[in-house]
């Protein structure tokens, strides 16, 4: 993935067919702090090209940690905001060459402190995110009974952040069984993760992705839906992993 990581890239996210990213970067042309980018490809074993800024979305201002719906017509991402130091956004278009319309402030499930790295079931209607009102990243949860309606108010997820450390920029599986995120509890920043049998299940102990950690830090994964390939950022690169 040269192309991708000539500058700083992370957050990545992709359509279902793995054929769309959407990451975040401070390269040039920039609009001002991290921009949200954009890659192409025509199948899963071509080089990625056509990358180049979001502009209907990018700001002078942070525009960061997206998160792509499955079908590539709706984004979650965070921008300055009127809540926090970062809040969240929402962004969607009529198709997948079309252009992305004004972006919408979710106030709802934005906070005072600094919002990051917002992910959703595959029908979008549970958020994960990060925040850090206490100092700390810490993952939250929102839901809502319907497209449209109005967010919950986040609430901490029970049983998976660490009193002592940074846990943030998750990534949820399509059916809210698996969470992957980054966490700094055992030092640097690494790939954790927990499972449960079902969406009503209480999640089960985190455990570290050991395979794909190394001394640099490990953060930002997103998940294809078949959960057999990974990507995820490593010292300001996108990396890819398969099983």
């Amino acid at each position: 993935m040269t192309a991708l990581n000539g500058a700083d890239a992370d957050d990545p996210t992709m359509t279902a067919d793995q054929l769309e990213m959407f990451f975040n970067t401070s390269r040039a042309p920039n609009a001002g702090g991290n921009d949200i980018f954009t890659a192409r490809r025509g199948t899963v074993t071509d080089a990625w090209s056509m990358i180049g800024p979001v502009t209907a979305l990018n700001t002078s201002s942070d525009d960061a940690t997206p998160d792509v719906s499955a079908d590539g017509l709706t984004m979650f991402f965070v921008a300055a905001g009127t809540v926090g130091q970062k809040d969240v956004f929402v962004a969607t278009r009529a198709d997948r060459a079309a252009a992305w319309g004004g972006k919408t402030q979710i106030t709802a499930v934005s906070t005072p402190a600094d919002d990051s790295g917002p992910t959703l079931t595959a029908d979008l209607l549970t958020m994960y995110l990060s925040a850090n009102p206490s100092g700390d990243d810490d993952i939250y949860v929102a839901t809502r009974p319907m497209i449209g309606a109005a967010w919950s108010t986040p609430a901490l997820v029970p049983g998976i952040n660490s009193a002592t450390a940074n846990d943030g920029e998750p990534c949820v599986n399509a059916t809210n069984t698996l969470l992957l995120w980054a966490s700094s509890r055992a030092g640097s920043f690494d790939l954790w993760m927990a499972r449960r049998a079902n969406a009503s299940d209480p999640w089960g102990p985190p455990m570290a992705v050991s395979e794909l950690n190394t001394a640099a830090p490990e953060t930002d994964p997103w998940l294809s839906p078949d959960e057999y390939t990974i990507y995820f950022a490593r010292d300001a690169a996108i990396y890819v992993a398969t099983r």
